[in-house]
């Protein structure tokens, strides 16, 4: 009698604790709030030609400063060797242009984050870099007398310290030639130009050929392709 009481009472007891445990409110879980990184990027040639005293280096916003209502945005421009040189500042505006003196250092320079934000919070930025080198030019003139044709080539180039073109010495130029306008570029012969920026080459050409020069980059000065020529 005894234990048939005990054991329906501890039954009982049980059913009790199970169903005021299920009457206990539960906490709900705190919502998991997850940042989405969102940025603004900026885009600028690679490439900067100095062929006068000064040189505009533009700039311009990616489609994702729009897209996430970048308001104001900005990047250092540094030298690698000597430093900050200059900034990029778009302030609710999509474009930029600094101005590069030809005094100023040639060689890379870095285009890193400063600070950019739209009307809620930071946005993340990326980093570009560009060259600064002389602009040049190089110009081939043939001449045929029978079966041979003469190559006179001249070749130019900005200097900083004269402010304007001169002609270039010692220029490593590439001579190449093709059989038709479609076809292929071969190498003909490497010059060297001589201190006056010239140089002359001799070759046999029996038939019609296409002519170019190629110049190579150095560490001041950009490379450049000459017009093609036919005789």
């Amino acid at each position: 009698m005894i234990r048939r009481m005990t054991s329906a009472f501890g039954v009982t007891v049980a059913f009790v604790s199970l169903a005021g445990a299920s009457m206990l409110p539960t906490a709900s879980a705190a919502p998991v709030v997850t940042e989405v990184a969102v940025g603004c990027s900026i885009r600028v040639r690679p490439n900067v030609w100095v062929d006068r005293p000064v040189t505009s280096v533009p700039a311009s916003l990616g489609a994702d400063c729009a897209a996430t209502g970048a308001a104001y945005a900005s990047w250092d421009v540094r030298h690698t060797k000597y430093g900050l040189s200059d900034l990029f500042i778009f302030d609710n505006k999509r474009s930029a242009v600094n101005s590069f003196y030809d005094w100023e250092h040639y060689g890379t320079y870095n285009v890193v984050p400063r600070n950019s934000w739209n009307s809620h919070w930071d946005l993340t930025q990326n980093a570009r870099s560009y060259v600064v080198k002389s602009g040049s030019g190089i110009t081939i003139k043939p001449a045929r007398a029978g079966k041979f044709v003469t190559l006179s080539v001249a070749t130019i180039y900005y200097s900083p310290a004269l402010r304007r073109y001169r002609m270039w010495p010692k220029a490593r130029v590439s001579l190449q030639y093709r059989a038709c306008p479609t076809c292929a570029w071969k190498y003909l012969r490497a010059v060297r130009t001589a201190a006056n920026g010239r140089a002359t080459f001799g070759t046999y050409s029996p038939r019609t050929r296409y002519y170019r020069g190629v110049t190579g980059s150095s560490a001041t000065v950009w490379g450049r392709t000459s017009a093609v020529t036919r005789r």
